[in-house]
């Protein structure tokens, strides 16, 4: 079943409904993308991509309409590909331009999907065409901005993306999951974290978390000497969370707020941590990270250690996913499942999902 009654206390039914096609995905890095072409399953869908000559990005369904030879196989010709198998040619339309064993060509074409090129990623669109609104991707300018620190990370997901929507808005398991990460020898996760009071903003329909901190001598202490000097006495107030901005996009931020800063100095000092989550197939997912720091020079040094961290925490996430995954389809014990205070925003997103279900999917209840 896929009511909202069921699908707010039942995980499996959550996990089980229907991929969401008309929304926009990360389909790789920008540097994934080259003459070479490159096949890639993204919501059950096979698809070739490959730049033009001109470096224009193109991506169509990875099967010859002949005989269903992947085209992630085959060359280029010019800005065309051609399939390895009787060397049949498509253009970058898809439409078919030659076919070597006889003069006239078929009428069939290959579905080509939208795609948009947003700091270092490349977003596809997967559902309809006619309606790939650009408005609709994320606003991501400051991940090119070079006075920046900012780096990206891919893993994958051997579990549904919905576990990993879960778990980017619950703010309750940092403390645990993530320990001897981010957690160790750190103040803001102690077990006061849990304690601290919550905020649940509404935006543009979607529920986000974020939870508030006014301790300004455990906020300074993750600040630089010299930032510490700027901020002197202020009231520090920290705001880290974020929100579900689609199916397949979480945007969170940690940002010290300075209530009075002295002239000429930032009023806060952001950090961007976001998640990109495109499913592969039901039970499995592409994720992609990005994070940046307005107030951090991009320092090699400091970039590496902070890769290392995050990627060894996002790991810890992959690990809770993929556990979670494995008993939700293998183990058929009959059990009661329970939501705890920390589930709120979960809750919220899983109630947002089912809506762009329906929306969808008309069988969807």
């Amino acid at each position: 079943m896929s009511d909202l009654k069921t699908i707010v206390r039942d995980t499996q039914s959550y996990i089980n409904l229907p991929l969401l096609y008309e929304h926009w995905y990360v389909a790789g890095l920008s540097e994934d993308f080259s003459r070479e072409p490159l096949g890639r399953t993204l919501l059950e869908k096979s698809i070739v991509f490959y730049r033009t000559e001109a470096g224009d990005l193109v991506a169509l369904q990875n099967r010859c309409l002949h005989r269903s030879f992947p085209l992630a196989e085959s060359k280029l010709k010019g800005d065309n590909i051609v399939c390895g198998y009787h060397g049949i040619e498509y253009s970058p339309e898809g439409e078919i331009n030659n076919v070597p064993c006889q003069t006239q060509c078929p009428s069939g074409k290959l579905r080509k999907y939208p795609t948009k090129e947003a700091g270092p990623f490349v977003f596809i669109w997967m559902g309809n065409p006619e309606n790939a609104d650009e408005s609709k991707l994320p606003n991501l300018d400051y991940l090119e901005n070079p006075n920046y620190l900012s780096f990206h990370g891919v893993k994958y997901l051997e579990g549904n993306y919905l576990l990993m929507q879960e778990n980017l808005n619950d703010l309750t398991h940092f403390t645990f999951l993530h320990a001897n990460t981010f957690g160790a020898d750190n103040k803001l996760l102690d077990d006061s974290f849990l304690k601290l009071p919550l905020e649940y903003p509404e935006i543009n329909g979607v529920t986000g978390c974020y939870r508030i901190l006014n301790n300004a001598e455990v906020l300074k202490a993750e600040l630089s000497p010299e930032q510490q000097a700027a901020v002197g006495d202020s009231e520090l107030v920290n705001k880290n969370g974020g929100i579900t901005h689609s199916p397949g996009v979480w945007l969170g931020s940690n940002v010290l707020q300075v209530k009075t800063p002295a002239p000429g100095q930032p009023e806060s000092y952001n950090m961007y941590i976001n998640h990109y989550l495109t499913p592969e197939k039901h039970n499995s997912c592409h994720y992609w990270y990005s994070v940046t720091a307005d107030y951090l020079a991009p320092d090699p040094d400091v970039i590496a250690l902070m890769q290392q961290l995050f990627s060894t925490a996002f790991e810890e996430d992959v690990y809770a996913v993929k556990h979670m995954q494995h008993l939700l389809s293998e183990d058929t014990t009959d059990y009661k499942e329970i939501n705890i205070a920390g589930d709120k925003a979960g809750v919220q997103i899983r109630r947002k999902i089912l809506e762009w279900a329906k929306e969808e999917n008309p069988t969807v209840t």
